[in-house]
């Protein structure tokens, strides 16, 4: 016996966002580890928190708000970048591609999709920073 599952198309894009965030958030919180070996106690103390709450923000267990997304990077000495675009159309009938449409860039703080996080250009890390470009 086999069981389909239907899942709504709204869902799928926040369940596909929200992984694309969690995994941002690992990388960056391995890197900066590799970097200046913080660690998640390291990370909980600056953010006046119990290292439970980064263990389970980072695993998945944890509601990630845009807060507590912008408070976790500043913690790990980065600074999160949204941007968000128009996803394609269905494909047509015919032949021909389907026409990207161009990324919209937001400053930090607003609301966006699709996360990248970069290091932040700070006396504290800059110094990781020009060593991780090399």
């Amino acid at each position: 016996m086999s069981y389909e599952l239907k899942i709504d198309p709204k869902k799928r894009a926040a369940s596909r966002f929200i992984g694309k965030v969690r995994k941002a958030l690992v990388s960056a919180a391995i890197d900066e580890k590799s970097l200046s070996g913080i660690n998640q106690q390291k990370v909980a103390a600056s953010l006046g928190v119990n290292r439970s709450v980064i263990n389970r923000m980072l695993k998945g267990d944890g509601n990630l708000t845009l807060r507590s997304i912008g408070e976790l990077a500043w913690a790990l000495g980065w600074e999160p970048e949204f941007t968000m675009k128009r996803r394609a159309e269905p494909k047509a009938a015919t032949n021909t591609p389907p026409v990207e449409q161009p990324a919209v860039r937001f400053s930090a703080g607003s609301t966006k999709q699709n996360v990248t996080v970069y290091p932040a250009q700070s006396p504290r890390n800059a110094s990781s920073y020009v060593e991780a470009a090399e």
